[in-house]
């Protein structure tokens, strides 16, 4: 059984209404009326008015009020047991190879035994040709940064760092 809303309970009462007084207009006018048949036309056509008016009572009970009204797909029954939604996954792509630690040139030693003070991570370290850190094996000290070879080909970290 369906619940029964607010203006459905009041087009109820108002119908209620309705036919008692109907019903009791009726009794008075057959019994103070001298001739019956006169007392129910007139009580038809009593009827006949109030069920005209009780139609556009209902009409104007039922009409939506507006769209709030007439949308309720996103109202959620509270009787049944709330299912949240399923969380949506999203893949990222990512790079098979690990990105070599990042190398900062802090100062570089150009003689006969070329020199250079890298960082890592927080980390400062002197590095000299053929050394390896971090990053790969250093391949070049120059003065404008140190060359560092990988299986995946060199990179370049310049001096002074960015």
């Amino acid at each position: 059984m369906g619940r029964i809303g607010t203006p459905a309970v009041i087009v109820m009462v108002i119908a209620t209404l309705l036919s008692v007084t109907v019903a009791w207009r009726t009794l008075l006018t057959a019994s103070t009326s001298a001739s019956a048949s006169e007392g129910a036309r007139r009580a038809e056509e009593e009827v006949e008015e109030q069920e005209d008016e009780l139609g556009r009572l209902i009409a104007t009970l039922t009409a939506p009020a507006g769209p709030e009204e007439t949308d309720r797909s996103e109202i959620r029954d509270p009787l049944v047991e709330y299912v949240p939604p399923k969380p949506v996954v999203r893949k990222t792509k990512t790079s098979s190879k690990p990105r070599p630690p990042s190398l900062k040139v802090m100062a570089v030693v150009l003689d006969s035994d070329p020199r250079a003070i890298v960082e890592s991570k927080g980390v400062r370290t002197t590095v000299r040709l053929g050394d390896e850190t971090a990053a790969g094996r250093v391949v070049r000290i120059e003065t404008d940064g140190v060359t560092v070879g990988r299986d995946d080909g060199e990179k370049k970290y310049p001096y002074p760092p960015d």
